[in-house]
């Protein structure tokens, strides 16, 4: 059971990304993470191409404080984008989503998401992610 944040960086937009690797790497580790592994999405089909490097960290359940000062330290970043978070148990829950995200996701999961947000049925743990972002 653990909380996953997924952060990109436009790779159009910075040529240093293994620099911007290293520097996120160091800030997770940093924050003690669990587990982290990177990979990269390329679209050129869609009228706005999307090329993104994305790394997808994950902490404990019971490192809540430390997931929410992570995601402090790196909204201070420009070049990073937080995608999105999720809570991975035995059933994946979206917590937040950029919108782009939402559009690539699968329908159900998406509707899932927008009812948990209408209904606003948020844990302790959640309310102190998403206060980070500014969502709450």
């Amino acid at each position: 059971m653990a909380y996953n944040i997924e952060v990109s960086i436009n790779l159009l937009k910075y040529s240093n990304v293994s620099e911007l690797q290293s520097t996120l790497f160091y800030i997770a580790d940093k924050y003690n993470y669990d587990r982290i592994y990177n990979f990269s999405e390329t679209d050129g089909t869609s009228k706005i191409p999307r090329y993104h490097d994305i790394t997808v960290i994950s902490f404990l359940k019971n490192q809540i404080q430390t997931l929410s000062d992570f995601i402090k330290e790196i909204k201070k970043y420009k070049h990073y984008n937080i995608e999105c978070i999720y809570e991975d148990d035995i059933k994946t829950k979206l917590i937040y989503a950029t919108h782009y995200y939402l559009t690539t996701i699968d329908k159900t999961q998406r509707l899932d998401y927008n009812l948990f947000r209408r209904n606003r049925s948020y844990s302790e743990e959640e309310i102190i992610v998403l206060r980070q972002i500014n969502v709450y």
